[in-house]
C-alpha cells in the first residue's frame, strides 16, 4: 500500500505541476482599428527615409550602409591618424594607398552594430531592385554612409547628411554623382599621411 500512495503522490504532483507550467498569459489581441491607431502615433514620433541606390558606374549590384551620428570624414581622419605610422612605413607597396583610403573609410562601420548594417541593391542593374525604408525616432545629425568598394582603380562610396523630421518621409537616391569622389578621399588621405 505504501508504494501505490507515493506512486499516486508523485504522479498527482508531477501532472499538476506540468498542467501549471502549461497556461500560457493570454494573448493580447489587436483590432484593427486599435493597430490602425498605434501605428498612426508612432508615424507621429518617427521619421522614415526611403533610399534608392542608381548608380551605372558601380562594379557591385549592391551596398551596403548604416545611418551614424557622426561625419564619416571624421571617422576616415581618425583612422588615418591613427595608422600614420604603419602607413608610412609601407607606402613603398604596390596599391597600398588605395587600400588604406578603403579600409579607413570603412572604419566607421566598427562603430555600428551588424544589426544595423543595410544593403541597397542596385536600380541601375536590376530594374526590379526594392528601395529601402529606414524608419527611426532617432533624433539630431544623422549620415547615411556605405562602405567603400574598389572599382575601376577607384574607390567608391557615399556620405549623405540626412534631414529627418517627425512624422516625414524622405526619399534619398545614392547616384554617381552624389558619390564622396576618389580625389577627395585621397586629398585627405595625402594631407595627414604624408
Amino acid at each position: 500500500m505504501k508504494k501505490f500512495v507515493v506512486l499516486f503522490v508523485a504522479t498527482f504532483t508531477l501532472s499538476f505541476t506540468v498542467n501549471a507550467v502549461e497556461q500560457k498569459a493570454p494573448v493580447k489581441k489587436y483590432t484593427q482599428e486599435k493597430w490602425n491607431k498605434e501605428m498612426k502615433d508612432r508615424e507621429k514620433d518617427s521619421w522614415v527615409v526611403d533610399f534608392k541606390l542608381d548608380a551605372p558606374g558601380l562594379c557591385s549590384g549592391v551596398v551596403l550602409f548604416a545611418l551614424v551620428d557622426k561625419d564619416p570624414v571624421e571617422y576616415f581622419k581618425a583612422d588615418l591618424k591613427k595608422s600614420k605610422q604603419f602607413l608610412l612605413e609601407t607606402a613603398d607597396l604596390e596599391d597600398n594607398r588605395h587600400r588604406a583610403v578603403q579600409s579607413s573609410w570603412n572604419s566607421v562601420f566598427e562603430t555600428v552594430s551588424g544589426r544595423d548594417v543595410f544593403y541597397l541593391e542596385n536600380i541601375a542593374t536590376n530594374k526590379h531592385a526594392p528601395s529601402h525604408s529606414h524608419g527611426s525616432n532617432r533624433s539630431g545629425k544623422l549620415w547615411l554612409v556605405t562602405k567603400a568598394m574598389g572599382c575601376h582603380d577607384e574607390n567608391m562610396c557615399w556620405s549623405i547628411p540626412l534631414k529627418v523630421k517627425k512624422g516625414k518621409t524622405i526619399e534619398v537616391k545614392l547616384t554617381d554623382k552624389n558619390m564622396v569622389s576618389n580625389e577627395k578621399l585621397e586629398k585627405i588621405y595625402d594631407s595627414i599621411v604624408k
